[in-house]
């Protein structure tokens, strides 16, 4: 739900904030999903950091991640550091969480690992339509800002709920 927030306003909050120093404002958005490809490259790390730190843990990082990430573009999407780390840490945890799916769906259902990966990704899609339809709806009352930095709350509290249920566990699992 956060992703498709961030990939659909993102942009546009670069924007109202003026673009990036030095640069034509056209430019911001292209320097934002360069760098949203760029980090999530590591994405490909994803199946060694489950293996040292088990998935919860990891999902835990990565929500907390995208805390970050919502919450540097709702403050400082005009300046390059706020741009290039919110944008980055977004696209590592979009990458990181897509591996994680087809973890997920393999040791939930391994019978039927497509069916379940197919499922996974049917309620991220969702989640990438109402979230966006709900950012839009609130808007208007706090701005696209206020809007990051509730998505950014949602993010937190779900790293801390996979934290918590990690400690609480002892173990690794989801």
């Amino acid at each position: 739900m956060t992703n498709g927030i961030y990939l659909s306003f993102a942009v546009t909050e670069v924007g109202e904030a003026g673009g990036l120093p030095g640069l034509k404002e056209a430019l911001s958005g292209p320097v934002l999903y360069m760098s949203f490809g760029v980090a999530g490259l590591l994405g490909l790390f994803t199946a060694e950091l489950n293996q040292r730190l088990g998935i919860a843990a990891l999902v835990a990082g990565i929500f907390l991640a995208s805390a970050v990430s919502l919450a540097l573009i709702g403050i400082a999407p005009a300046t390059w550091a706020g741009l290039i780390v919110s944008a980055g840490l977004q696209g590592m945890c979009v990458m990181m969480l897509s591996a994680i799916y087809s973890f997920w769906s393999n040791n939930l259902f391994p019978a039927l690992a497509t069916l379940g990966f197919t499922a996974v990704l049917t309620v991220f899609a969702f989640g990438n339509i109402v979230g966006p339809a709900l950012a839009g709806a609130l808007a208007p009352m706090t701005g696209i800002s206020g809007v990051f930095l509730m998505s950014a709350a949602v993010s937190l509290a779900t790293a801390l709920a996979f934290l918590i249920r990690h400690l609480r566990s002892g173990s690794n699992a989801v």
